[in-house]
């Protein structure tokens, strides 16, 4: 076994043709060809040096036919196509026995699949003579397993090719390219020298691809005649050839291969290929953007491709599939310890998604694609951009840091769009760094900020990078534009694209021409943080919030959207913030139903508000044990913030079911209900305040407290006896407002609304007289089968609220505590939150209290 093994590493030396790529049946079954994955013909070269290096490459013939454009302007699909029918890998292999047979074992250390990197790829091996020739036949050692149970192998053939003759055309081509990239276009020379001859030597094993022989190790001047070819095609091939040129016998000056276009133009050393981080002392000295200078010779213009100016047609790709292949990034200034945030360096092609029903779904034709005609900036001008906006400059490392850590700690339970992973490594994107830190910035306590790291700083940068079109990977851009949605720099009031509603709507838009609103988008995606359902349900639950805030029109109607709701699948770890980020949806789904509702402009029948009662109860009723805000005996759990959070929306949704126009605005037990949960939201908001957790609240909160005060101020009215505790829990409702206050200035206008209502002393007089707290009466409280389930809304103890009396039944069954005349709140009108005021605002002209009040203006 050792002479085989022996000869069996000296027979494997060389490069081989393959010239076969079977799947076949494992041995039990026979051993049977089930298909050819690269068809009759497949490409592949493999390649092992007597150092023990190898490298391989597989690839469908149909790959080689051109795009019908530059590989660099291709689209997602033409990539997706090539990239799904190819296989590169190369490394440190080994040649070794085992089992009797001869293995080889290859230290994968680059790959078209990154989960061959850093593994071994274990192959058996068999060599052996066919007609002369050499056959090298590799076998996996383990098969891989389809759904039902099939075992299949791939089997690759392999043809040696002899080292035998010479290839007079393409030693000729090769010359020609060692001219060309010594002296330029336009010079060759009837006789090559030494130097000249190395040079192609080298370029021609870079390039080769041809059937026949590879030139031998010696080359002679008396070998060649160059003949004279298009110098264009020779420049493309020399510049797409990647290997450096090989040493030379002349003495020459040592001067650096990379150098960056910065100190190129400023004629001043450079020592880019000295630094591992790719970049230069001086731009890291000057925190600036280093940029590797290609030299004019490496430069082929555009007219003077092939492959360009080619009328063909890209091979027919499978309809619907889409891909978003990592893209190939700039370095920007980033703090020296630092992943280096990068941009992408080539413009996105990716296929928008066109709906089913739309004629532009129909098939086209090729031939017929739009080339963009808006054209990036010149480089200059956005680097004199990014420099005056310092727009690549980032906080202090370990400021970073932190700010990374508190959006994962504080907000991503909330907004989870980005993970770690994307934020980790060599080249994580600037514009998603930016946005990740302008988001943990947000939640900070402290006001104490480096120069130009503020949030307000990094969200001007953020723009510039948007507005740049820094980041070519749409997918990064989505989850930056999501990030930016979370804060409201200005009032409602305010006619501006610096606003939430905006950003959410960009979102949105991106979102849907990425096709996130159809399940199959997810389908084989479980891996792929980019296309996450978690991040599709936050722009859902986000756009629904502001639309039932800002009473604008929603931009996604449920029937329009297929995505299955996240599950723990989703999630990487089902922690308790991860779990309660699943539960969020599933509890707003209820609140995008009453939004649809309200814009229905018609009163709300108890059929169809019923549905809404009954889903809330089951949600409420199917939370895990850690999720709730009692134990089964009844005691308070220990206090978390996210659980605390989850509840206030649950008690907003209560509230705003009763605020829907209809005749359940007449149920006592619905009106009580409403005044209950605004009670609930002010003892969680008590608990939120004594832990000092408002910092960590997003903007929404405003318009939450808003919601919860209008039963405050109607309780106050109608159950003198409760003012006090009215009064307690509003002045609960002015702190936390007067902390949001501090960060977010859309939150002014709300704490100043209700806090002069509640100085005006409104008793809302003339709309009838009051009854006593003692509660609901009996006959009431089963009118339209409401009963069982607006009780079984709050399975709470009686410590959840002072008021939680006004649930239960009273002994007086014949008084009503409510009729049409004794409402504060106007059954025909329809201006959502604020048609309460719409019946009072006679009693309030002329007092002051409606000089910034718009009743059916924003709120938030």
């Amino acid at each position: 076994m050792d002479a085989k093994l022996a000869a069996g590493k000296e027979q494997i030396l060389g490069t081989w043709k393959l010239t076969s790529f079977d799947l076949v049946t494992d041995e039990a079954h026979g051993s049977k060809q089930v298909g050819q994955p690269l068809g009759p013909t497949p490409l592949g070269r493999i390649t092992f040096n007597s150092d023990g290096f190898m490298s391989c490459l597989l690839t469908h013939p149909d790959n080689t036919k051109p795009l019908g454009g530059p590989w660099q302007l291709a689209s997602d699909e033409d990539i997706s196509f090539v990239a799904r029918t190819m296989a590169a890998y190369c490394g440190p292999y080994k040649v070794f026995s085992e089992e009797g047979e001869i293995r080889l074992s290859t230290d994968v250390e680059i790959a078209l699949d990154p989960s061959w990197i850093g593994s071994p790829q274990v192959r058996r091996v068999t060599l052996r003579k066919e007609a002369g020739k050499g056959i090298l036949v590799l076998r996996p050692v383990q098969p891989f397993q389809l759904a039902d149970g099939t075992k299949l192998y791939g089997v690759l053939g392999w043809e040696k090719l002899e080292r035998v003759g010479q290839n007079a055309k393409l030693v000729e081509l090769a010359i020609k390219i060692a001219s060309v990239v010594r002296h330029g276009p336009g010079t060759t020379s009837a006789r090559p020298s030494s130097i000249l001859m190395s040079e192609a030597h080298f370029y021609i094993l870079a390039i080769t691809s041809c059937d026949g022989e590879i030139i031998p190790t010696a080359l002679k001047p008396k070998d060649y005649s160059p003949a004279l070819t298009l110098e264009s095609d020779l420049c493309l091939l020399a510049r797409q050839s990647s290997a450096p040129m090989p040493p030379t016998d002349r003495a020459t000056k040592d001067r650096a291969r990379l150098v960056c276009t910065r100190c190129h133009d400023r004629k001043v050393k450079c020592d880019l290929q000295e630094q591992p981080s790719g970049r230069c002392r001086n731009c890291q000295r000057d925190q600036l953007e280093c940029r590797r200078r290609v030299g004019t010779r490496k430069k082929v213009p555009q007219q003077d491709s092939p492959v360009a100016s080619s009328p063909s047609v890209g091979p027919q790709r499978r309809p619907g599939s889409r891909v978003h292949p990592p893209p190939q990034r700039q370095e920007a200034s980033v703090p020296a310890d630092y992943p280096t945030p990068v941009q992408t360096s080539e413009p996105s092609q990716q296929s928008g998604f066109i709906g089913d029903l739309s004629l532009l779904s129909c098939p086209s034709d090729p031939e017929l694609a739009v080339v963009s005609r808006v054209k990036p900036l010149p480089e200059d001008i956005t680097d004199g951009i990014l420099r005056l906006s310092k727009a690549n400059s980032t906080p202090p490392s370990l400021l970073a840091k932190a700010l990374i850590d508190i959006y994962f700690q504080e907000l991503h339970w909330i907004v989870p769009v980005v993970s770690r992973q994307e934020l980790s490594g060599l080249n994580p994107s600037l514009l998603l760094l930016q946005s990740v830190y302008f988001a943990g910035g947000l939640m900070r306590r402290s006001k104490i900020w480096p120069q130009s790291s503020s949030p307000e700083e990094i969200y001007k940068k953020i723009k510039t990078l948007l507005f740049l079109d820094h980041e070519k990977d749409k997918a990064l851009v989505l989850k930056a534009l999501c990030l930016l949605s979370i804060w409201s720099p200005n009032g409602p009031q305010v006619i501006t694209l610096d606003c939430p509603w905006h950003w959410t709507g960009m979102a949105l838009r991106l979102a849907l021409q990425l096709g996130m609103h159809r399940e199959v988008t997810y389908s084989n995606r479980s891996s792929e943080t980019s296309f996450s359902r978690q991040l599709w349900w936050f722009l859902f639950y986000n756009e629904t919030l502001q639309a039932t805030c800002y009473g604008r029109p929603a931009m996604i109607r449920r029937q329009d959207c297929g995505v299955e709701l996240p599950t723990l699948n989703d999630v990487a770890t089902p922690t308790l913030q991860a779990r309660a980020s699943i539960q969020l949806p599933r509890l707003l789904v209820n609140l995008s139903s009453i939004e649809t509702l309200n814009t229905q402009r018609v009163p709300i029948s108890s059929n169809q508000l019923n549905p809404i009662i009954l889903s809330l109860r089951c949600w409420i009723d199917g939370l895990e044990n850690d999720l709730r805000l009692y134990d089964e005996g009844g005691e308070r759990l220990p206090y978390n913030r996210v659980t605390s959070e989850i509840y206030l929306f649950y008690f907003v949704c209560i509230i705003l079911l009763y605020l829907l126009p209809g005749p359940h605005r007449h149920s006592p037990l619905l009106c009580s209900a409403s005044i209950v949960a605004s009670s609930c939201i002010a003892q969680l908001y008590e608990e939120l305040l004594h832990h000092e957790d408002v910092t960590y609240l997003l903007p929404i909160h405003g318009w939450v407290n808003l919601v919860a005060a209008v039963p405050q101020i109607y309780c106050i009215a109608k159950f003198p006896d409760l003012k006090p505790i009215c009064d307690e829990e509003l002045d609960i409702t002015t702190a936390v407002l007067t902390e949001l206050y501090n960060k977010y200035p859309s939150a002014g206008p709300v704490m100043r609304k209700i806090s002069r209502f509640r100085q005006s002393g409104i008793a809302f007089s003339g709309l009838g007289t009051t009854v006593g707290v003692t509660g609901m009466a009996k006959d009431s409280r089963n009118k339209d089968g409401l009963f069982s389930d607006v009780g079984g809304l709050f399975p709470f103890p009686d410590t959840i609220s002072s008021k939680i009396d006004l649930l239960r039944p009273r002994a007086d069954e014949g008084q009503n505590m409510v009729d049409p005349n004794f409402m504060p709140f106007n059954v025909d009108e329809m201006t959502w939150t604020f048609d309460w005021l719409d019946s009072t605002t006679n009693s309030l002209e002329g007092n002051g209290l409606w000089d910034d009040w718009n009743p059916t203006g924003n709120l938030f």
